[in-house]
């Protein structure tokens, strides 16, 4: 997998409260069409479990026509369980061709419950770029 620092929209960002991503992806200066071409997404890593008492965590892709994303339009959100926010464990969320109509995209996180904290890292890339690693048993026995 290769990882594009342009599309970093999150690197190693500590979450504890709601918050948007500390970068956003400029469609307009990089000349894109973002319903053209390959199929994107934004890929979110978590480097540090989730942890607090009870922690929720709604994770979205947003766009603005403002760089701070501060009145921001949903594109894509998802509800991550805190089961699933292990450390390394990956969440892809892919954007719907054409559903991208505004200068910036990032990312926002909603937090709830008492406590809630992870650590995320957040990258736009090309679908076919996301490497999900599989584990198969093994098919011997050594005895």
């Amino acid at each position: 997998m290769i990882l594009d620092n342009f599309g970093l929209l999150s690197d190693a960002q500590a979450l504890t409260a709601t918050a948007v991503s500390t970068n956003t992806f400029d469609w307009k200066a990089a000349g894109l069409d973002m319903g053209a071409g390959e199929p994107m997404c934004v890929m979110v890593t978590v480097d540090k479990a989730a942890g607090g008492s009870s922690p929720t965590f709604v994770f979205s892709v947003v766009e603005d026509d403002d760089e701070a994303l501060g009145s921001n339009t949903n594109i894509i959100d998802r509800t991550i369980l805190e089961a699933s926010m292990t450390a390394g464990s990956r969440h892809i969320f892919p954007i719907p061709p054409g559903s991208v109509t505004l200068q910036y995209l990032g990312m926002e996180y909603t937090l709830g419950g008492s406590n809630p904290t992870a650590t995320v890292t957040a990258c736009i890339m090309p679908m076919s770029m996301i490497d999900m690693p599989n584990k198969f048993a093994n098919g011997y026995t050594i005895g």
